[in-house]
């Protein structure tokens, strides 16, 4: 097949990649932006235990009538603190201020001692909701973008190489068993043969 169809062709499918992308994205954060955090959540209250996974990150909302500064929480093992104060209100949810997050080192039971109502939700579930549609819209956007780059470069690569074989210059061959080249009308004397030369000396 011709490269400049083919890098067409290619050039097609990346841009409905991209367009796939877009749409997908934009499924994607509607569903985030529509979270139920207290459908989700995994515990709400003032202290207790919650049992938690190994490596899982898990977000702290407060109800909004309090501030972030307000609260004094401790998610705990043993000695060991996990909870991570972090008063980000892009992470707000309706309803719902975040107050933090903590991702523990064990499978297992962890206590938690506050001085407000809390509610922690797993951050799996903004994977569930609509996370996984934006990390997919990711790989077809990049995938899309390398795709017309290198359909672009297979169609000027096509285009310049025939330009190049429309200006390829014509090729003389002069035959080799031509020594002398005669100059027409030329009106220098020349050599006469010998009857020529006995023709004249007749009396």
């Amino acid at each position: 097949m011709d490269t400049r169809k083919l890098g067409l062709i290619f050039l097609g499918i990346s841009g409905f990649m991209i367009i796939i992308a877009l749409m997908t994205f934009a499924i994607g954060g509607y569903n985030l932006e529509n979270v139920d955090v207290e459908e989700k959540a995994i515990f709400k209250g003032v202290d207790g235990d919650l049992t938690v996974k190994k490596y899982d990150y898990y977000s702290v909302f407060v109800t909004p009538e309090y501030s972030c500064k307000e609260l004094e929480l401790s998610i705990y093992r043993d000695d060991w603190e996990y909870f991570f104060e972090d008063c980000d209100a892009v992470f707000n949810e309706e309803g719902w201020n975040y107050v933090g997050y903590f991702s523990p080192d064990f499978d297992g039971i962890m206590g938690i001692d506050s001085n407000l109502q809390i509610l922690i939700i797993n951050d799996n579930s903004y994977l569930d909701e609509g996370g996984f549609e934006i990390i997919i819209s990711l790989l077809f956007c990049c995938s899309g973008f390398i795709g017309i780059i290198i359909s672009i470069i297979m169609v000027f690569s096509s285009s310049n190489k025939t330009t190049m074989m429309e200006n390829k210059q014509e090729i003389i061959i002069i035959n080799p068993d031509l020594n002398e080249v005669g100059a027409p009308n030329d009106n220098s004397s020349q050599t006469s043969e010998w009857w020529e030369i006995s023709g004249e000396n007749k009396p």
